[in-house]
């Protein structure tokens, strides 16, 4: 199935840790849903510009990790995994 993060991904912001998401998705599709502990990039100077700004305080490691763990404690714990099966 399609995952936009990959499970990698999904392991970081369960970690309340910034992912950098890269590739053509995360320019196109994915925009208007991915939290705010997602930062975006598709090339390589993207990444490193994004590196950058959390290196240096431009953008906030802990606000950002804080945002992504908020995100899979609401969409992707067991609770809300469960609500969704018995909802079928």
């Amino acid at each position: 199935p399609d995952n936009p993060l990959g499970f990698a991904g999904w392991e970081i912001l369960g970690m309340g840790k910034p992912l950098i998401k890269g590739g053509y998705k995360a320019a196109t599709h994915y925009n208007d849903f991915l939290p705010k502990g997602i930062l975006l990039a598709n090339t390589i100077n993207e990444i490193a510009d994004n590196m950058k700004k959390l290196y240096n305080g431009d953008v906030s490691i802990k606000d950002t990790g804080n945002n992504a763990q908020n995100y899979f404690d609401k969409y992707h714990t067991k609770e809300h995994l469960d609500k969704i099966i018995h909802d079928l």
